[in-house]
């Protein structure tokens, strides 16, 4: 009985500094799994990611205007302004027909022209450009000209990938402009989501 409780006492003891060795020392295990090594490296970027986010701007550089064509906003018997969704939805149709953009892309931006007609509904508006639509709604800019001029020198960096999912940031050099990109792969092909434009820092 006395070497069992001996022996119990001296695991007590062996348990005890351990503990407090990890305690004072964690840095000892974490060096123990992965050799003390931490890494911030970004995934690669897959070169079909690429080619969707190149081929879809080099597509709407090509198009714009024909998207132009459509009006999204027209006016009552008021004159107050109101959103065109018959017109809202061909527009999103013919982006859609480019083969780069997805579903997830039509019905955000079908939310978001029902938001706007609540909104002209709530409060009515009858000058000036109407809210919500004085820019261009794809890369959220009054002046995508000057993006078009810096599509050749596109800088990516990877901020997410997974097997089915994907964030990248794109940045314009020359303006010193970077979206961002959702991406999301669908039957072994890539499709954007959503592009929004970063605030600079």
């Amino acid at each position: 009985m006395k070497l069992k409780k001996v022996t119990n006492n001296i695991g007590c003891i062996i348990s005890c500094f351990l503990f407090a060795f990890i305690m004072l020392n964690p840095m000892a295990v974490v060096s123990q799994n992965n050799s003390g090594k931490t890494s911030n490296k970004k995934p690669a970027i897959p070169q079909e990611i690429k080619q969707t986010i190149n081929g879809f701007l080099q597509w709407y550089k090509a198009n714009i205007f024909k998207l132009y064509e459509y009006n999204l906003t027209a006016k009552d018997s008021a004159g107050n302004y109101i959103v065109d969704t018959v017109s809202c939805s061909k527009y999103l149709k013919a982006l859609k027909k480019s083969g780069f953009i997805s579903s997830e892309y039509v019905r955000l931006w079908a939310d978001y022209f029902r938001s706007q007609g609540e909104k002209f509904i709530i409060s009515p508006q009858n000058e000036g450009p109407p809210e919500g639509f004085d820019f261009d709604l794809v890369l959220h800019t009054q002046e995508p000209e000057i993006v078009f001029q810096d599509l050749g020198k596109l800088q990516f960096s990877s901020q997410e990938i997974k097997n089915k999912t994907a964030v990248i940031e794109v940045t314009f050099p020359k303006l010193g402009w970077t979206y961002s990109f959702e991406l999301s792969k669908i039957k072994n092909k890539w499709f954007i989501d959503y592009i929004s434009l970063k605030e600079p820092n």
